[in-house]
C-alpha cells in the first residue's frame, strides 16, 4: 500500500483504461443531506418509531444497511427458540420496512430539480468523470459503477453528455433497459428505475421533474428497483432475481478480471457489507486499485491490512498481486 496524489494516479494510468466505482461519499460530497445521519433523522421522526430508533442507537450507527443486517442476524438467532412468533414477526416487519423508509426519505429530502445544483458543480463533476470516460478516446473510455440510489450521477451525466458520451443501456419509448452499448451501471438499482413483475426494467423520462414522478409512483404503491438488504447473501439473492442488476454485477466482475485496466474508488468504504463488490476486486486480476479517502493518514493502516489479506489469497492460487494506492478525496474537487 502506498500514498499518492490524485494527479499522480492519473499520470500513472494515462495509457490504461480507467474504471470508476462510486459509493455514497460521491453524493455526500455534494450535500450532507445524503449522509446516513441526515437520512436517519428524517426517517424516524414519530414517537411510534422509537423502538426502531433504539436499534440504531444500541448499535451506535446511522447506517440503514448495518441495522438491516443486525435484524437479519437477530432473526436467525431467535427463530429457533419456542414461543417467539410475535418477536420474529415484529423484527421481520421492521427489517422489511427499513428499505421502504429509506426510499421514501431519500425522495423527500432529495433536490427536486437539476437546477438546484450550480453550473460550477456540474462542470467540476463532469471534469472528474471525464478522467474515466475519456471523451474523444472511446477505445480507452472506462465504465462507471455506482451503488448510489440518488439522481446526482444521472443529472451530471445528462448535463455533460456531449463530453462524457455515457450510456446507461435504456432506450425506446417507454425507456426500457436494452443492455446496448452500456457504460454506466447502477449496481444496487436507482430511484428512477422500476421493475415489472417479469423483471423488465424501465426508466423514468428525463425532462419532467423526476422526484415528482418517483413520489407519484410511491403513492401508487410501486417501489423503485432498489437493493437495500442487510447481508451480502440477501443482496446477492435480490440481484440474482433481476436481469438488470445481475448484468450490472457481471459487468463489474468482468472489469475486475481485466489485468490491463485500472480501478478507481470514490466514496465507497469497501466494507464487508458489500462483499459481493469487494470480492471480485480482491480475487480478480487488477494489479492496482486507486482509492480516494478523506483521511489518508488514518485510513492507511486499514488499506494496508486489506492489501495484505488480498495478496495472501492471490498468492495461494498463483494470481497477480494487487497494490492499493490511496489519495486524498479532496484533491479530486468532484463538486467544488
Amino acid at each position: 500500500m502506498r500514498r499518492s496524489t490524485f494527479e499522480q494516479a492519473l499520470e500513472e494510468t494515462a495509457l490504461r483504461r480507467r474504471n470508476l466505482l462510486l459509493g455514497n461519499g460521491f453524493s455526500i460530497s455534494a450535500s450532507d443531506r445524503f449522509s446516513y445521519r441526515s437520512l436517519y433523522e428524517e426517517a424516524f421522526p414519530r414517537e411510534e418509531d422509537a423502538h426502531v430508533r433504539g436499534v440504531f442507537e444500541r448499535l451506535g450507527t446511522h447506517d440503514f444497511e448495518a441495522v438491516a443486517r443486525a435484524l437479519s442476524v437477530a432473526l436467525d438467532v431467535v427463530s429457533g427458540y419456542p414461543e417467539v412468533d410475535r418477536v420474529v414477526e415484529a423484527i421481520s416487519a421492521d427489517r422489511d420496512q427499513l428499505g421502504q423508509r429509506l426510499i421514501r426519505v431519500l425522495t423527500a429530502t432529495h433536490p427536486n430539480l437539476p437546477s438546484e445544483l450550480t453550473e460550477q458543480e456540474y462542470q467540476r463533476s463532469g471534469t472528474f468523470l471525464g478522467h474515466f470516460r475519456r471523451a474523444g478516446q472511446q477505445p480507452m473510455a472506462g465504465a462507471i459503477y455506482t451503488t448510489n440510489y440518488d439522481l446526482l450521477l444521472y443529472w451530471t451525466l445528462m448535463r455533460n453528455h456531449g463530453d462524457l458520451q455515457s450510456r446507461d443501456g435504456f432506450g425506446g419509448a417507454p425507456l426500457k433497459w436494452l443492455a446496448a452499448d452500456q457504460s454506466v451501471f447502477y449496481l444496487h438499482g436507482a430511484l428512477h428505475f422500476f421493475a415489472d413483475d417479469d423483471g423488465e426494467v424501465t426508466k423514468l423520462v428525463y425532462g419532467r421533474p423526476l422526484i415528482d414522478q418517483i413520489a407519484a409512483q410511491l403513492d401508487g404503491g410501486r417501489l423503485p428497483l432498489f437493493v437495500s438488504e442487510g447481508t451480502t447473501e440477501q443482496k446477492v439473492a435480490r440481484i440474482n432475481g433481476n436481469p438488470y442488476l445481475r448484468a450490472a454485477l457481471d459487468g463489474f466482475e468482468e472489469v475486475c478480471r481485466d489485468r490491463d485496466s485500472a480501478m478507481f474508488v470514490f466514496g465507497h468504504s469497501l466494507s464487508a457489507v458489500d462483499r459481493h463488490i469487494v470480492q471480485p476486486i480482491a480475487t480478480g486480476s487488477l494489479t492496482t486499485l486507486y482509492v480516494a479517502t478523506v483521511d489518508p493518514a488514518r485510513e492507511g493502516g486499514r488499506f494496508a491490512a486489506m492489501e495484505a489479506e488480498w495478496n495472501e489469497a492471490r498468492r495461494e492460487v498463483g494470481g497477480d498481486e494487487i497494490e492499493i494506492v490511496i489519495f486524498n478525496a479532496l484533491d479530486t474537487h468532484v463538486w467544488r
